[in-house]
């Protein structure tokens, strides 16, 4: 199978590539951003019409969320529109199509983890963005596609929230982190297999892909301290006291019932892939 990745330097492409090239005989396109941009729509149609392929993995986005908030056309462009011209492109051509979605579609109030049938209402521009391009997809192309959410993406490659704490520790005796913001973080190194498993199956739909379990963000913080023995103090506040541009859903759990019911091994739980990520 030819395989095009967008987003193929990114922290989550990263290690689909590394997968695919070590476990796999797939034929692999991973352009640069100098020749597929995909905040530029001439720059996607020009590489759509050079190259040919029989898949699609689309994981390339913006994914700055607060910022998304004062850029919200670039955030539309790039998470709405590009997906949306890729996936018209991979319906003409009859390939396989996966996209990469979020669990900020949905608005944090559910009183259970979110099934990939509950009832949609993100509460951010980036969510937003996100949410139309699914729409997008299953309006048009949902009998080759896959849509596939994940939440709170850790990789080893590039920046993320845990990398932030662990360098806010070096020059801080404490620090304040929102404890009534719970989800299931989601390591790539396990998510990247999976996605495998999944683009290279027939099971069409919607999946929710994370590590099994929950925490809150400012307990996710302490275990990463712990086994790192930083003393830095952990201060448990509420979202409501630290003002961010854009709202972050409080519960934003993923079930992963998805995964079972199609055969596929869970990913597993947060904190031994946690210690994976550190390294311990």
């Amino acid at each position: 199978m030819k395989i095009l990745i967008t987003g193929s330097k990114g922290q989550l492409g990263t290690d689909v590539v590394s997968y695919l090239k070590s476990k796999s005989s797939h034929t692999l396109l991973t352009p640069p951003r100098d020749e597929l941009d995909l905040g530029d729509e001439n720059s996607i149609k020009t590489y759509l019409k050079n190259n040919t392929y029989d898949a699609v993995m689309h994981l390339g986005a913006y994914t700055n969320v607060d910022k998304a908030e004062s850029e919200k056309e670039l955030c539309f462009k790039v998470n709405t529109d590009a997906t949306i011209a890729l996936m018209r492109d991979a319906r003409k051509r009859g390939a396989k199509f996966l996209f990469i979605s979020t669990d900020y579609v949905f608005d944090g109030t559910s009183k259970e983890s979110y099934k990939t049938f509950f009832k949609k209402n993100p509460i951010n521009v980036y969510g937003e963005s996100k949410s139309r391009a699914e729409d997008a997809i299953i309006g048009e192309y949902y009998e080759k596609s896959y849509i596939v959410r994940t939440s709170t993406v850790i990789g080893k490659n590039g920046s993320n929230f845990i990398k932030t704490m662990l360098s806010l520790a070096e020059n801080r005796d404490e620090v304040n982190v929102v404890s009534d913001q719970i989800s299931s973080p989601t390591f790539t190194f396990d998510l990247a297999p999976m996605l495998i498993n999944i683009i290279e199956s027939d099971e069409y739909g919607l999946y929710h892909v994370c590590n099994e379990g929950s925490v809150s963000k400012s307990d996710l913080v302490r275990a990463s301290y712990k086994l790192m023995n930083i003393s830095t103090k952990v201060n448990d506040i509420l979202t409501k006291d630290y003002p961010t541009p854009a709202k972050r859903p409080l519960y934003s759990v993923l079930n992963t019932q998805t995964i079972r019911a199609r055969g596929y091994e869970l990913l597993p739980p947060w904190d031994e892939s946690l210690k994976t990520f550190l390294g311990k």
